[in-house]
């Protein structure tokens, strides 16, 4: 899918997101009019860098398609007590 690919290129050119492993999966209708849909899955060390992942694969998104849905499921590992 060509939106996934672009999703997943712009993460991959973001040198603050190197390191990271994520998975943009794209669901796009076929039929009838529908939004687009992005899941984004895969850890990130806190909550700020959270923010950056989904801006970055929002704007590129709406390069592309005005009527792109993000759904989070990107997760922050707890942090250990010492």
């Amino acid at each position: 899918m060509h939106l996934q690919a672009q999703v997943s290129d712009a993460l991959m050119r973001d040198a603050r997101l190197a390191g990271l492993v994520l998975t943009p999966t794209a669901n796009v209708p076929t039929w009838g009019r529908g939004p687009a849909i992005i899941e984004l899955s895969g850890e990130v060390p806190d909550g700020a860098m959270r923010d950056t992942v989904l801006r970055v694969a929002r704007e590129e998104a709406a390069r592309l398609r005005p009527d792109v849905e993000i759904i989070d499921r990107l997760t922050v590992p707890h942090a250990r007590a010492a």
